[in-house]
């Protein structure tokens, strides 16, 4: 009876542990990954002293942070995969360095932010019945 116990703890707990190293795997490889690329290529242009296009793509980044900027990364991996940056006159990326940058993105923090969601459950935003809008309506009309 023991030993059915402590499988099915074993069972609903393991998920939990694993998710959580998932969304940690997603911080430390942008560290070691990622930020390398940055540091040689970005943050000239980027960084916490010159941000052009108001973006700092400077220092590390927690889960939370990376979580709360991913369109951002996204948005960088599209940049750095097309070409687009670096700018013309600038140090081009290396195939390897354009690899690491994408496998990161579509890798490690898509993992991460898949557990975060599966951490924390569905989004809380729900839509307003009939009355509720009335009275919001009412409120701030």
């Amino acid at each position: 009876m023991r030993f059915c116990f402590a499988l099915i703890a074993i069972a609903f707990l393991l998920p939990t542990v694993s998710s959580v190293s998932a969304a940690d795997d997603a911080a430390v490889a942008f560290k070691s990954k990622v930020m390398p690329v940055l540091s040689a290529h970005c943050t000239k242009c980027h960084g916490a002293e010159k941000q052009k296009a108001k973006l700092n793509l400077g220092g590390p980044r927690t889960l939370e942070q990376l979580s709360a900027d991913s369109k951002l990364w996204f948005r960088v991996m599209e940049q750095i995969e097309s070409g687009a940056m670096p700018p013309d006159g600038e140090k081009p990326l290396s195939a390897a360095e354009r690899k690491a940058v994408a496998n990161w993105a579509h890798g490690e923090l898509a993992s991460g932010l898949a557990s975060v969601q599966q951490k924390e459950g569905r989004s809380k935003f729900r839509r307003l019945n009939r009355s509720a809008m009335a009275g919001f309506a009412a409120a701030h009309g």
